[in-house]
């Protein structure tokens, strides 16, 4: 988590999460289902060197604001990490439906 107020007037939060992914994993269908967890969401997602990473932004203008929005923030990314692996595993069958 980062926090700043660069700005006097404006706070900004950035908040991430990291997991790890087994090399076996498939880079490609990895970001793909990343993104289809985090559909709708203020979410961010970036993969790379064996890790997916969610993360999400907010710049508030005071500190109720911030601490309101901050939770559905958390939920946002709690919720996108938790739906990974079964949008992950949607595609491996989709994937293997279509070869056979």
């Amino acid at each position: 988590m980062y926090v700043t107020m660069a700005d006097p007037s404006t706070l900004y939060l950035s908040v991430g999460i990291v997991r790890t992914i087994d090399r076996s994993y498939d880079l490609h269908r990895i970001y793909i289902a990343a993104l289809n967890a985090a559909a709708s969401k203020p979410v961010c997602v970036n993969t790379m060197n064996g890790a997916l990473q969610y993360s999400s932004e907010m710049y508030a203008k005071d500190v109720k604001s911030f601490l309101s929005v901050f939770t559905h923030m958390l939920k946002a990314l709690d919720s996108s990490d938790a739906s990974f692996q079964e949008e992950y595993d949607k595609l491996e069958m989709q994937e293997g439906n279509l070869t056979n």
